[in-house]
This record gives structure tokens, C-alpha cells and sequence, in this order.
């Protein structure tokens, strides 16, 4: 198992501006942290 730290993951550019970091990336699968502040939506 792998440990991955959150807070020190790069931010991935999305057209949102909001927080999301890929913590788990494969050809098969995906897993992105991603952190909405007050007011923020993911579409």
C-alpha cells in the first residue's frame, strides 16, 4: 500500500479553480480529493 499525504499532492488545473488532487492514478482507475470551500460546486 502506498500512503499519500493530501496537502502534499499538486493542485490538478480544472476549468472550476477549485481544489482537486489526483491521490491514485492508473490506466484503470482514478481517485481525486477534492475540496469545496463555502460557497464552491462541483458541476
Amino acid at each position: 500500500m502506498k500512503i499519500v499525504e493530501v496537502q502534499n499532492t499538486d493542485i490538478t488545473k480544472n476549468p472550476h479553480g477549485i481544489d482537486a488532487r489526483k491521490i491514485y492514478d492508473t490506466e484503470f482507475a482514478q481517485a481525486v480529493h477534492i475540496l469545496l470551500k463555502p460557497g464552491e460546486r462541483e458541476y
